[in-house]
């Protein structure tokens, strides 16, 4: 009987932490980013994976109690799976359409590609009016202590002047990141961005050295093949000012991003592939894309598309896999 009494109460004490954790990972209303929050806000995390979603909610609590900061949540994976949907129901329309005209039975199998999307839970803090609001708030943020509710990332960092001397020169030492200090600004996700065809002047100045620069394109839209974020190269002192340089803003000898330098090498051999190749370099990616189009819809599009899913590409004797939305 004893016994019997003793698993009616472990089972219900593990009920009853089930339902604590799932209060906790569950989003009230006043988490959810809207445009109420207003143009601009602070990405102070992101998660991806089977606990992103517990991660970001404990985060967004213990801002807002211990930090007293305004946190929201929004899931870029949610954003991405409605956009998905969207083009495929736009590809069956046009299927049905296509065999209308051909004078078939519009209810033939419609089979699309559909691409798993991971959820992707980004923490903002904000929002504010103006992009200088947001980054004189970024600069406060980046002072304050690492939040305890959530695990961090690490690197491990070289000896110290004593390890040295004593012989001992492996990376040795286990660092944690706060990732307030990895946080920047951003725009709110849920604001629609009214169309401006103004370009950045920063933005043109940083691809005036790319001499296969989509700024040269005549068309309104082009193709995104491939985006490179960012390993690593180091400069080396006798190296001439670059590129680089302009991206980052560093000084000789300093830890560069190679991303720039693997898109033009990604757009040169699809040059020699016969392919309308380009370059665009952002503050913080550059952009390999192919084509210039006069519309979204344009059927030459697709076509590029059919093509560079059959090709095999090689720069520098590497390997090279083009966006998986191809």
């Amino acid at each position: 009987m004893n016994r019997i009494l003793m698993t009616f109460a472990c089972l219900a004490f593990a009920a009853a932490g089930s339902t604590r954790a799932q209060t906790a990972a569950t989003p009230s209303p006043e988490y959810l980013v809207t445009p109420a929050q207003g143009p601009w806000m602070i990405c102070a995390a992101s998660y991806t994976g089977p606990v992103a979603r517990e991660l970001a909610f404990k985060l967004i609590e213990e801002l807002r109690t211990q930090y007293q900061l305004p946190a929201y949540v929004f899931n870029r994976g949610d954003k991405e799976r409605q956009e998905q949907q969207a083009e495929i129901d736009r590809r069956r329309r046009q299927q049905e359409e296509w065999l209308r005209q051909q004078g078939l039975t519009p209810d033939l199998p419609f089979n699309p590609r559909i691409v798993r999307i991971e959820d992707q839970y980004a923490v903002l803090v904000g929002g504010y009016q103006t992009m200088d609001a947001a980054t004189k708030a970024l600069s406060d943020l980046k002072k304050r202590p690492a939040p305890k509710s959530v695990p961090h990332d690490s690197y491990l960092s070289g000896p110290s002047e004593a390890d040295q001397a004593n012989g001992n020169v492996r990376l040795n030492r286990e660092t944690a990141i706060n990732p307030f200090h990895t946080a920047f600004v951003v725009r709110n996700p849920t604001v629609p961005r009214t169309e401006d065809n103004t370009l950045d002047p920063f933005l043109k100045d940083l691809n005036s050295r790319e001499s296969l620069s989509l700024l040269r394109c005549k068309q309104p839209w082009t193709l995104v093949v491939k985006v490179f974020h960012g390993a690593s190269v180091i400069q080396p002192q006798s190296a001439p000012p670059s590129l680089m340089d302009k991206l980052l803003g560093s000084r000789v000898g300093e830890q560069l991003d190679a991303g720039a330098v693997n898109a033009h090498n990604l757009a040169e051999a699809l040059r020699q592939m016969k392919y309308e190749a380009y370059v665009l370099h952002t503050r913080t990616a550059s952009l390999v894309c192919v084509g210039g189009f006069a519309r979204k819809d344009d059927p030459a599009m697709e076509h590029v598309k059919l093509s560079l899913c059959r090709s095999k590409i090689d720069t520098k004797g590497q390997k090279v896999d083009l966006e998986t939305s191809l």
